[in-house]
């Protein structure tokens, strides 16, 4: 595209060009170099090519698949064999739950919102027409809650302290978020609060 462009400009503006070449031949000093661009100038009829395109048209080859070499050298690791360290783990979960108890809120606000009844009426329906799902409601409500709460407050302490950032300390208070985390949403599970 480039190569047609200049063309173009180089074809519309060819007296412009020869005229600037027969200006540099006949400033040239004695020799029949040019003084700018220390090369031989071009003192023959034949206009100048200013085109970027190739001479010849590229071919394509095709190959059958067993042509083709494969590479020796290993690929880089991806998610499939590669085992991610528990603080990364953690940062991910982190994220994961805080987009999880976004949806939840925005969920909740828009039955409150535009449903036909309340929140408090729907939870009520939930305890009557389906016992079986409260305890694990109540844990897919905890768990995030508890382990975004956690984590980010570790995360808090850190931006405020910068301590605790070694791989051993990260790792060891990492283990100890999940420990409280269980023990906390487990609680927060079977609790009743009337």
């Amino acid at each position: 595209m480039f190569g047609r462009a200049l063309n173009t400009f180089t074809s519309r503006n060819a007296p412009l060009i020869r005229s600037l070449d027969k200006f540099a031949i006949n400033n040239a000093v004695a020799s029949k170099n040019n003084i700018y661009l220390n090369q031989p100038i071009n003192t023959t009829s034949t206009p100048l090519s200013y085109s970027t395109q190739a001479k010849k048209p590229f071919t394509i080859t095709e190959k059958r698949v067993d042509e083709l070499r494969t590479p020796r050298q290993p690929t880089s690791p991806h998610l499939t064999i590669y085992k991610f360290p528990l603080p990364a783990v953690m940062s991910i979960m982190h994220r994961a739950t805080g987009i999880c108890l976004a949806l939840g809120i925005t969920g909740l606000a828009g039955v409150t919102l535009f449903a036909p009844h309340d929140a408090i009426h729907y939870i009520q329906l939930l305890h009557t027409q389906y016992p079986a799902l409260v305890y694990p409601a109540k844990f897919a409500v905890a768990l995030p809650l508890t382990y975004h709460f956690f984590t980010g407050v570790r995360h808090i302490f850190w931006d405020e302290t910068t301590k605790g950032l070694t791989i051993p300390q990260v790792e060891s208070s990492g283990k100890i978020i999940l420990a409280i985390v269980a023990v906390l949403s487990t609680v927060l599970t079977f609790v009743s609060f009337k």
